[in-house]
C-alpha cells in the first residue's frame, strides 16, 4: 500500500514512523503540498492520502477545497487519513461521492481535550484567572471577585457524545453532577451506560448550568449556538467550547454576555483563529479564552504519529480502522478488527 503524506516533507517524518510503516507493508512518500496540483503529482498513484495537522498555508476551509480539487485525479485513492479528531479540513462529502473512506484518530487528542474542558469549567466558574490577575496587579486584591460557581451537583450538558464527551463525563464523576447529552447519532443506551441522560437539544439548553460543546463542525452544527439557542440558556449558565469556533455565533455570544443573559464562557477555539486582538471577548471578566491549545500536552506528537501508524497498518492489512467518519466501502475489501 502506498501512502502520500501531503502536509510534511519526507525528512520531517520520525524515523520510527517510517520503520513501523515499512514493517506494516506501507510505503510512504511525503511533501508539503501548497495546491491541488502538488497533491496530484505526489499522490497520483497513492492508495491513501494523509493529512497530518493543519496545513500551515491554509485555513481549514481553503485546505478542504485544495484536497477536493485534487480528488478526481487521484484514481488509486481509497482513503484519506486525517491525524487528529476534527475533519472540517477534509472534503467529507466529496470523498464520500468518490467512495473514499475518511479516517481520523480521535484517541490521539481526546484525553487532553477532555481534561482541558473540565479545566475551563473550573477556571470560569471559580474565577481562577480573574483572581490570579488581581493578585499580580497593583489593585487591591481584596476587591477581586470571589470564586462563585462550584461544579458539585450541577447540571452539565454535553453537545455531542463522542470520544471526548465520554471522557469529560468520566472526569466529572467526582463532582457528582447530573449529566445530559444531545447527540442524534448516539443511542440513548450508550449514554446511559456512562451515566448520562439523552435529551433533546432545547431541554439541554434550558436545564444545564454548564454546556460543553463536543460535536464536529459541519453544515448542521455551524452556528448551532446562535442567538436563539443562547436565549434558551439559563442566565447562570456557562458555555464551554473546545470543539470548533464556528459552532458558536460569536457575535450573538458577545451580546448574550454583555446583556447578562448567560454567566460566562470558556473558549479554546474562536472564529476566526487566531482571535482578533480587539475582540471584546478578551476584555470580559467572565470569559476565559485560550489559543486552541487543549489537545497539546507533552505526548501529543507521539500519540498523533502512533495512532496514524495504527490506522495505516489497519488499512494495509485490510482491516477497518479504529475510527472513520463516513460509511463507504473503499476500493479494497476490509474485515473487522480483531
Amino acid at each position: 500500500m502506498k501512502v502520500a503524506l501531503i502536509t510534511h516533507a519526507q525528512s520531517a517524518v520520525p524515523a520510527w514512523v517510517i520503520s513501523a510503516l515499512t514493517e506494516a507493508g506501507v510505503t510512504c512518500v511525503g511533501d508539503q503540498c501548497p495546491n491541488s496540483g502538488a497533491i496530484v503529482r505526489l499522490a497520483h498513484d497513492a492508495d491513501v492520502i494523509w493529512s497530518y495537522g493543519t496545513h500551515h498555508e491554509h485555513t481549514p476551509a481553503s485546505w478542504r477545497e485544495v484536497i477536493e480539487e485534487a480528488l478526481p485525479d487521484l484514481k488509486q485513492c481509497g482513503a484519506i487519513l486525517r491525524s487528529g479528531s476534527g475533519t472540517d479540513n477534509i472534503p467529507l462529502e466529496a470523498a464520500t461521492r468518490h467512495n473514499i473512506l475518511v479516517v481520523n484518530t480521535p484517541e490521539a487528542t481526546a484525553e487532553p481535550v477532555a481534561e482541558f474542558a473540565v479545566g475551563l469549567m473550573l477556571a470560569v466558574g471559580r474565577q481562577i484567572v480573574q483572581n490570579a490577575v488581581a493578585l499580580r496587579s497593583k489593585d487591591d486584591a481584596s476587591k477581586a471577585p470571589r470564586p462563585q460557581r462550584s461544579l458539585v451537583g450541577k447540571m452539565v450538558g454535553l453537545v455531542g457524545f463522542g470520544h471526548i464527551a465520554k471522557l469529560v463525563a468520566n472526569r466529572l464523576s467526582g463532582f457528582r453532577p447530573q449529566l445530559l447529552a444531545f447527540d442524534p447519532a448516539i443511542p440513548a443506551s450508550d449514554m446511559q451506560a456512562h451515566g448520562v441522560e439523552s435529551v433533546p437539544f432545547d431541554q439541554l439548553l434550558e436545564q444545564s448550568d454548564y454546556i460543553s460543546l463536543h460535536c464536529p463542525l459541519n453544515d448542521k452544527t455551524h452556528h448551532l449556538i446562535n442567538e436563539s439557542a443562547l436565549r434558551k440558556m439559563q442566565s447562570s449558565a456557562i458555555l464551554i467550547n473546545t470543539a470548533r469556533g464556528e459552532i458558536v455565533d460569536e457575535r450573538a455570544l458577545i451580546e448574550a454576555l454583555d446583556e447578562g443573559r448567560i454567566a460566562g464562557a470558556g473558549l479554546d477555539v474562536t472564529d476566526p483563529e487566531p482571535i482578533d486582538p480587539g475582540n471584546p471577548l478578551l476584555n470580559m471578566s467572565n470569559v476565559v479564552v485560550t489559543p486552541h491549545v487543549a489537545a497539546f500536552d507533552e505526548a501529543i506528537g507521539q500519540r498523533l504519529w502512533q495512532f496514524s501508524v495504527e490506522a495505516l497498518a489497519d488499512l494495509a492489512q485490510f482491516r477497518w480502522p479504529r475510527s472513520y467518519v463516513n460509511h463507504v466501502q473503499p476500493r479494497w475489501p476490509l474485515r473487522e478488527r480483531d
